[in-house]
């Protein structure tokens, strides 16, 4: 007999864990970022733009079509409509850059992206975020390789 919840096989299982760990570790690095320039985590909009980030980060391409493809993938996600999911986006850059901690943007890429009157676009937003997914992904990369350290 199956000891495996849901008939489950045990490729099933070892993938799905991997999966789940990968995407766990993007979603602490969201998080981190979120903090940093000062997200509060306990809005829709939160959910709905990491959500963005996570998608456009596996499939940049759907920074060319936001509202037509990127919007509608997250709403599907959280069964809500499109313009909500804009709109919660909005909302949370607009409560980060009222928080005066948009500035913690040049920190993290390490030269000037932001001023005290910054606020970029969603989907400005949501670039920034997929760059500095990539950029700590390269330097992962490139550790284990035995190259030198980037940036720090």
């Amino acid at each position: 007999m199956n000891n495996h919840n849901f008939g489950e096989s045990d490729e099933d299982t070892s993938s799905f864990t991997e999966k789940d760990s990968a995407s766990f570790a993007i979603d602490r690095k969201i998080n981190l970022m979120f903090a940093m320039v000062g997200i509060p985590f306990q809005n829709k909009g939160c959910n709905y733009l990491r959500e963005a980030i996570k998608l456009t980060y596996k499939k940049p391409t759907v920074l060319n079509s936001v509202m037509k493809e990127l919007y509608p993938a997250v709403a599907r996600i959280f069964n809500t409509a499109a313009t909500l999911v804009e709109r919660g986006i909005r909302y949370e850059i607009g409560v980060a850059c009222r928080s005066g901690k948009m500035l913690n943007l040049n920190k993290m890429f390490n030269f000037a992206i932001a001023d005290r009157h910054y606020k970029p676009s969603n989907s400005e937003f949501i670039a920034l975020f997929c760059e500095k997914l990539n950029m700590d992904s390269l330097l992962h990369e490139n550790q284990n390789a035995g190259f030198m350290k980037i940036y720090d």
